[in-house]
């Protein structure tokens, strides 16, 4: 038996070329039709995509010329496991459907019906990936930058259109230079890193710090309002203030008080009495009060009080929290500051803040109500 390789299926073309010599194996076990060669030539398919191999018999204790069949059959390389694929297609596939290869220096195609698979050969989508069931080892995609910190380490793209260098659509990114992991939307015409719009990003330093349409500088920036279909949660107990100036309170009795932006004294027309004025503000519900403080500027020893009011009709007094009884100037305001026990804790938030001035060397400034939250939801 005789085995020749060619560059063409057929048996006769305008230009016959043999890619070989004959390689000759005497004396070949045929059993039910069915024979076994290994045959050898050499360097003589190197860079040959096709080949077609043409076999001639004669018997085994012959010297004749050899017959030829009239059938050559294309010629695959052997791999350790399963079949290769010509690199420019294989034969007797729709190439529409399935394919793998180049043509004329194209760009590498893999095409499958079934999608393709890594580690399973049973794919659900267009690419399964398969690995064990393990946190450090588990099915990962690995995109390997060439150097730590670089502009970009690499990105998957989610685009609308095959069109060339058009990259609408969206992607996740990320950027060592700048230690952000950003997912965003890529609207221009164009193929350009510069056009994309990182609209959530996280950067890599600790605190962990997340912005939605801006770079964080807080563990959670956001840039514009926000919605939400339910209640806030939140913990800790910060103290809020709320900071009432001086003209923004009313008196209760006319002539009593004079209240303006410069403060709350008693009216040079009231004599003897104290100058009584009020000022509602709303707080949270369930808010705890922490701290009531009167900002004074005392020109003498003088008594400057505040009371707070809780309740319906914001009577009787529920707190008196502090007696200011300092002598101030206006670059030393005087302040005191009392704190009110957890067992306190208010259910409304209607509260009324009424200050005393007993004397009109004594003028309230600004009123300062301080207060924490519970752990739970934003009102």
């Amino acid at each position: 038996m005789a085995t020749t390789i060619f560059n063409s299926p057929l048996l006769l073309t305008l230009t016959p070329q043999r890619l070989s010599e004959p390689v000759v194996y005497e004396n070949v076990l045929v059993e039910d039709g069915l024979f076994v060669l290994e045959p050898d030539f050499g360097n003589h398919l190197v860079g040959i995509d096709d080949a077609w191999i043409a076999l001639g018999v004669r018997d085994g204790d012959s010297t004749a010329v050899f017959s030829r069949l009239p059938d050559r059959q294309k010629a695959s390389l052997a791999g350790s496991a399963g079949q290769c694929w010509s690199t420019s297609g294989d034969s007797g596939i729709n190439p529409t459907l399935n394919y793998l290869g180049t043509n004329d220096g194209a760009a590498l195609v893999l095409r499958s019906t079934d999608g393709v698979g890594i580690n399973t050969s049973a794919p659900r989508d267009a690419l399964t990936v398969r690995g064990p069931d393990d946190f450090d080892n588990g099915p990962t995609l690995h995109f390997a930058g060439e150097v730590a910190d670089q502009v970009e380490s690499g990105r998957i793209r989610f685009v609308e259109t095959a069109t060339t260098n058009t990259a609408r659509g969206g992607y996740i990114r990320f950027d060592g230079q700048s230690n952000r992991l950003a997912l965003g939307g890529h609207s221009a015409t164009s193929n350009s890193a510069a056009d994309d719009s990182d609209h959530l990003i996280i950067l890599r330093d600790a605190p962990s710090r997340v912005g939605v349409g801006m770079i964080p500088s807080e563990a959670f920036d956001v840039s514009g309002d926000i919605r939400s279909s339910g209640r806030i949660k939140f913990s800790g107990r910060t103290i809020h203030e709320i900071t009432l100036p001086g003209g923004g309170f009313s008196e209760t009795k006319d002539n009593n008080c004079l209240a303006t932006t410069a403060g709350i004294r008693k009216n040079d027309n009231f004599g003897a009495g104290t100058c009584v004025a009020h000022h509602t503000v709303q707080i949270s519900d369930n808010a705890n009060i922490v701290g009531l403080e009167i900002i004074a500027t005392n020109t003498d020893t003088q008594i400057c009080r505040a009371k707070l009011f809780y309740g319906p009709g914001l009577s009787p007094p529920t707190f008196e929290l502090v007696n200011v009884n300092a002598r101030t100037d206006t670059t030393n305001l005087a302040s005191r500051t009392t704190t009110i026990g957890a067992e306190d804790l208010l259910t409304g938030s209607a509260v009324l803040v009424r200050v005393e001035v007993a004397s009109t060397e004594c003028t309230i400034a600004k009123v300062r109500v301080r207060y924490t939250l519970p752990e739970g939801f934003i009102p």
